[in-house]
């Protein structure tokens, strides 16, 4: 029997990642769970957070539960409140406790999304990557990225994005999870995902709308795009004005280089 449309679309998660949700946040996580067919997540770092009251859904996790699990070790350790912190929580979740979803995204806070369509759109138009991230380039002992450290214990060849925003499939997160019932921890994302996925044959594509996904560009409304993401956007009430402001302008133009 030929599989029905509803039979062949994917099952995607989109999960946010904070310490302490912002009313911003909220909101547009509510408005897009309201205009897309994913489900939408934010997952909390802070355990005394009352997320009884936010209408979408909340993932929360000790860090002991999941440190104790081998999730851990999947951010450098100045870089979050707590050990483990969001990230590995929500990768916890995926990989062990809800393991039915085809994609999720995994998305920081301070990521500008530049409509409620634009992670829709790119999941039409790559619909079968194993990982998509910003880029995935190649380390060797030679570059001079300043943590080419955390590539040194794992296989060559080397390769690394920046995972502020990344969509990751079934297949990787079930190599993730072999990764930790060998190894009992994770590694630094920004090398470990990119890595992983070659080792295993997977597919990786860099897709423009994430070549935003930057380290400490200013981003402003002569540089984005609408359908983009960007990061960093730290003021999270500036995310809504960006949003308004690309939706009058509407042009569609190539990035600019950022300031």
């Amino acid at each position: 029997m030929k599989p029905t449309s509803d039979q062949n679309k994917k099952k995607i998660a989109i999960v946010f990642l904070t310490y302490i949700p912002s009313e911003e946040l909220i909101a547009f996580s509510n408005d897009l769970q309201k205009s897309c067919d994913s489900n939408v997540y934010i997952c909390i770092d802070d355990d005394t957070y009352d997320h009884t009251q936010i209408c979408v859904r909340t993932l929360k996790y000790s860090s002991e539960v999941c440190a104790h699990n081998g999730f851990k070790n999947l951010l450098l350790y100045y870089t979050a409140k707590l050990r483990p912190c969001a990230w590995e929580k929500a990768m916890y979740h995926f990989c062990v406790i809800d393991k039915s979803y085809d994609f999720v995204w995994f998305i920081e806070d301070d990521v500008l999304i530049t409509s409620l369509q634009t992670i829709s759109d790119i999941d039409k138009k790559y619909p079968e990557a194993d990982l998509l991230c910003s880029s995935n380039a190649h380390l060797d002992n030679t570059s001079k990225w300043p943590h080419l450290w955390t590539a040194r214990s794992l296989p060559k060849p080397w390769f690394f994005s920046m995972m502020c925003a990344c969509r990751l499939s079934k297949n990787l997160m079930f190599k993730i999870r072999e990764f930790v019932d060998i190894n009992k921890t994770l590694h630094f994302h920004e090398v470990f995902l990119n890595i992983l996925a070659y080792q295993h044959k997977l597919k990786v594509e860099n897709p423009d709308e994430l070549k935003g996904i930057l380290c400490k560009p200013i981003w402003n409304i002569n540089n984005i795009t609408l359908g983009h993401m960007y990061h960093p956007v730290k003021k999270q009430p500036r995310h809504e004005i960006l949003r308004r402001e690309l939706a009058l302008k509407n042009n569609g133009k190539n990035v600019i280089k950022p300031t």
